[in-house]
């Protein structure tokens, strides 16, 4: 990021991140994205799996890619002669939960494998870069937005929920969890 003591212009920053951080809807992170935004740009924030740092830790994370050096926002004039900031560019968020890998005992995250003896890996990573660069859209899992510092950082905010893959299960487990919680607190 830094060539003889300067901030090279274009360079991208990923940080992984609590989920926490991306909505930002407390005064003092709100501040400090729209602070960071006055000199690099939002390039994507990816939503990872909730497993992502198994085993060691259980934070739900994101990762955000930042191009150092290029304000997000440009300067405008707007049809009454005030002068606006608008963002640059859309920004890509992803909702990359399901990285096709499971949870081994001993061992840790591990690629699952398909009948083939492939791994999945291969084909969600590349439709995670095909998302990201822009070559393939859905709707259920990337989307394009122009953001600020006072908006929400994460995929869950703007892509559409997927019903189609519910069921009546899901359903029946969601409301015994519910019930159970309920009689947990002393509520029934």
């Amino acid at each position: 990021m830094v060539k003889n003591g300067e901030i090279r212009k274009g360079a991208k920053l990923l940080c992984l991140l609590p989920l926490a951080c991306a909505i930002g809807s407390n005064e003092i992170l709100q501040n400090e994205k729209k602070r960071i935004l006055e000199n690099n740009t939002l390039d994507a924030v990816f939503t990872l799996p909730a497993d992502m740092f198994h085993p060691g830790a259980s934070a739900n994370a994101c990762c955000m890619v930042f191009n150092v050096g290029t304000p997000h926002f440009t300067k405008i004039t707007d049809s009454e002669g005030k002068e606006v900031y608008v963002p640059r560019k859309e920004t890509v968020f992803g909702y990359f939960k399901d990285d096709g890998f499971i949870k081994k005992k001993n061992l840790g995250r591990i690629s699952k494998i398909d009948e083939n003896g492939k791994s999945l890996w291969h084909d969600i990573e590349q439709k995670w870069l095909d998302l990201y660069y822009g070559n393939k859209t859905d709707k259920y899992m990337a989307i394009k937005r122009k953001v600020t510092g006072e908006d929400e950082w994460l995929a869950e905010a703007y892509i559409e929920t997927d019903f189609s893959k519910l069921s009546e299960t899901d359903f029946e487990k969601s409301v015994r969890e519910f019930f159970a919680f309920s009689v947990k607190e002393g509520k029934m």
